[in-house]
């Protein structure tokens, strides 16, 4: 059975397609989470919310293709981990709080580094979601996920060469937006 096609029966109520469907997916999501979220319990409750919703809202939801279901299930652990993160403290006062308690000169250095990186990621990110639809789903995919450009393609049916140029414009326009907004 093809992916569109357990999409369609699962969005139906087939509760094998939506195993199936779930089986495919959870790999990709926990992989996802996992990059924002290192605690293993954590990360298992977040991808488990991430599915509650998805499969509540799967019914109602239109997905030309995997390529859009993948950025769709992209945004969905972004903003998931993003309210798990600033649930209790943001992570910035997780981090000074970890280095306050093991506290050195160093260790200054390397929070204020990573407090900077960090502060610098959510920037970019807001840059991404100004980026049109396709190219947004295409630099989170190559970018966030890091998937292969031979594959990517091939999943969204299109030579690898113009999968290229569409990665060359979304970066293109991201730099277009650092250099307005500084």
């Amino acid at each position: 059975m093809e992916f569109i096609e357990i999409v369609i029966k699962a969005q139906k109520g087939d509760l094998r397609a939506a195993s199936l469907l779930a089986k495919e997916l959870g790999p990709i999501v926990e992989n996802m989470v996992k990059k924002y979220i290192k605690r293993s319990d954590d990360w298992k409750d977040t991808s488990q919310t991430v599915f509650t919703y998805f499969f509540k809202q799967l019914p109602t939801l239109e997905f030309p293709g995997k390529g859009e279901l993948l950025s769709y299930l992209h945004t969905l652990v972004k903003n998931q981990c993003l309210k798990h993160l600033h649930s209790e403290t943001t992570y910035q006062e997780k981090l000074e709080k970890y280095y306050t308690l093991h506290a050195d000169d160093d260790v200054h250095v390397e929070i204020e580094m990573e407090i900077e990186c960090l502060l610098l990621y959510e920037d970019i990110e807001k840059l991404v979601e100004r980026l049109p639809d396709f190219l947004r789903m295409i630099f989170n995919r190559i970018v966030f996920e890091k998937c292969d450009y031979k594959d990517l393609a091939i999943e969204l049916n299109i030579p690898e060469v113009t999968l290229r140029s569409h990665m060359c414009r979304a970066r293109k326009i991201l730099r277009k937006l650092m250099h307005e907004n500084n």
